[in-house]
């Protein structure tokens, strides 16, 4: 039991950890506008309005690719040959994605895609940890 919560937790850290390095990625590949305050949620969702659709891809492929490696990290680490961990890692990371959608007003393409890929990536990453 201790080493399934340790998975997860490492699981979700390493999946927010890669999530975080695509979108810095993105950012210096979309460079957001000079004097943008990106603390400013009013002001993030105008930019999002207008940002090139790499720049939100960006932040979409680092959602699935985070969640793909929580699920694999979780079940690594926490050693169990199921994906029940993959599962939750994938059931936190999607609410950190409902939050930062009603956060920040995204494109409905993104709202969509990444509501209904997140769990299911994770699933996924937990399923590639379990092959032998």
């Amino acid at each position: 039991m201790g080493r399934s919560i340790i998975g997860v937790i490492v699981g979700i850290l390493a999946g927010v950890l890669v999530i975080s390095l695509i979108q810095m990625l993105g950012h210096s590949i979309y460079p957001v506008p000079e004097g943008l305050d990106m603390k400013d949620p009013a002001v993030v969702a105008e930019y999002i309005k207008t940002a090139p659709v790499g720049a939100i891809l960006s932040v979409l492929i680092g959602y699935l690719l985070g969640a793909l490696v929580a699920g694999f990290v979780s079940t690594k680490v926490g050693k169990v040959n199921h994906i029940k961990l993959g599962l939750i890692c994938g059931i936190f990371l999607l609410l950190g994605v409902i939050m930062t959608i009603f956060a920040i007003p995204h494109p409905v393409w993104f709202m969509i895609t990444s509501v209904i890929l997140t769990v299911p990536m994770a699933l996924l990453g937990a399923k590639l940890a379990t092959k032998k």
